[in-house]
């Protein structure tokens, strides 16, 4: 059989995409510990994902860490343009998060997610050379837009468009995690494999 890993999610506690709602750091770190330590045991790593702003980021980095497992990290972007939901930048964000005790060796990929693939193109060539070069970076979009409001319309994206207008660029630019979120379906995940593997099976990609 294949050998696959499990990844405990560190959600946002709040709303996903409203930055405006995100907790405090102290609030959202004593809650981050609490999922931490429930969901270790059945995880291999832990990802804090959909990460709306800096300090909800360092939040439940710093609580994933504290277990001792691989931490990977994501954010979610700006629709306009190369940036957190938040505003804050992407340099700001890589900085916060390599800057926790603990995440040099630990923290093993940042990534964006939940989020259009197009704004995923255009920033990841500004994390990949924020990131540190021992630290994986990548991306795995949404199949829509997300508007301000956090509401979205779902798009007839085709694997094939999905695969090479966004993945291959992101690959490109220096992502080595590669995948897909909400609206994004095995079919995508499978084209992506096929198309990097050049294998015809339906086995689908981690």
């Amino acid at each position: 059989g294949r050998k696959v890993k499990v990844a405990g999610c560190l959600p946002p506690l709040a709303e996903s995409y409203r930055a405006d709602r995100v907790g405090a750091f102290d609030e959202n770190l004593a809650n981050y510990r609490r999922i931490a330590a429930a969901i270790m045991p059945t995880s291999d790593l832990l990802l804090c994902e959909t990460m709306s702003t800096v300090d909800e980021a360092r939040a439940a980095c710093t609580a994933a860490l504290e277990t001792g497992l691989p931490v990977w990290v994501a954010w979610t972007l700006d629709e306009n343009k190369p940036v957190l939901r938040s505003g804050e930048s992407i340099e700001a964000a890589v900085a916060a998060v390599m800057q926790t005790p603990g995440a040099h060796g630990a923290v093993k990929a940042l990534l964006f997610n939940c989020t259009s693939p197009e704004i995923v193109r255009e920033a990841m060539p500004a994390l990949r050379a924020a990131a540190p070069a021992d630290v994986l970076v990548g991306g795995y979009a949404n199949g829509f837009v997300t508007a301000a409001s956090g509401q979205g319309e779902y798009r007839d994206l085709s694997p094939e468009e999905y695969l090479d207008s966004f993945v291959r660029p992101w690959i490109s630019s220096g992502a080595s995690v590669v995948g897909g979120c909400c609206g994004i379906f095995p079919r995508h995940i499978q084209a992506i494999h096929r198309g990097l593997h050049g294998k015809k099976s339906d086995a689908m990609e981690e």
